[in-house]
């Protein structure tokens, strides 16, 4: 099979790579960045309920790196139990303004949870490749995956997704919303059958040269393991907000949704 570097090169895009590591090891965040991202949250709680540190279910932290004053930090806070709130986890994405101890700008969210989807310890880690969308403009991400064990019979199971972020003034922006790194799923026969086949598949972004409303296009390069077909690719636009997928979205699952009225952060 051709090398993926060699068709992503000819194809005229740039290859946004990050380590696949989990943020418990090189991402772990100093207590001391904690309490400031905790701070800013009480004077801003989340919508749903108050949070505190001790519901804190993981984190991950890194330097920007086009501005070593600032580290980027994400968050995930259990819940307090409320039958009127569905399952889930409370998440900020803040970038902190090291030398001033304050947030610059943050987002606040939400993390929907299921039987596929849990987030613990290690289900987050910050992405910091090169996707430079525009003159200025560079987007950051995170990457969140679950740690629920796979049913022993199932279709389908979905890996980490990806969400990509940029700053607009004291927020921050998702700008790509659950990006889907890797599933497993079965492709012909019934699961668990004697005849089943199941195929894995990973994908990566590379950043095209080409740009709709003012933003670079994304490019989904999409590999089946153990295959020697020709990788997939499909091309994302932005519309003004956000970069969209054509239907049907086959490596698409939104984890990571905007509260339903976020408040923009302030100085402190």
């Amino acid at each position: 099979m051709r090398p993926i570097h060699s068709f992503i090169a000819a194809a005229g895009f740039t290859l946004a790579l990050a380590p696949t590591a989990h943020a418990n090891g090189e991402q772990a965040c100093a207590p001391a960045m904690l309490a400031i991202v905790d701070a800013w949250l009480s004077a801003h709680p989340f919508l749903a309920d108050a949070t505190s540190p001790d519901l804190r279910a993981d984190s991950a932290c890194k330097a920007a790196p086009q501005d070593p004053a600032v580290t980027i930090v994400a968050a995930a806070y259990a819940r307090r139990p409320d039958p009127r709130i569905d399952d889930g986890k409370n998440f900020v994405m803040a970038l902190v303004d090291t030398k001033a101890a304050t947030v610059r700008a943050a987002f606040k969210g939400t993390i929907a949870e299921d039987a596929v989807l849990h987030v613990s310890q290690g289900g987050l880690r910050l992405d910091t490749a090169r996707y430079e969308l525009a003159p200025g403009v560079r987007a950051f991400g995170v990457d969140v995956s679950s740690d629920t064990i796979a049913p022993r019979c199932v279709d389908a199971w979905p890996g980490p997704t990806r969400t990509l972020f940029v700053q607009d003034g004291s927020t921050l922006r998702p700008v790509l919303a659950g990006f889907l790194l890797s599933q497993w799923q079965v492709v012909s026969g019934e699961a668990c059958g004697e005849k089943s086949v199941g195929q894995s598949t990973h994908s990566m972004l590379a950043v095209s040269r080409h740009a709709t409303h003012g933003y670079a296009d994304l490019v989904s390069i999409t590999t089946i393991d153990d295959s020697h077909a020709k990788p997939g690719r499909l091309v994302m636009r932005y519309d003004g907000r956000a970069y969209r997928m054509p239907d049907p979205m086959p490596f698409w699952q939104a984890t990571i949704a905007p509260e339903a009225a976020a408040s923009a952060p302030a100085k402190q």
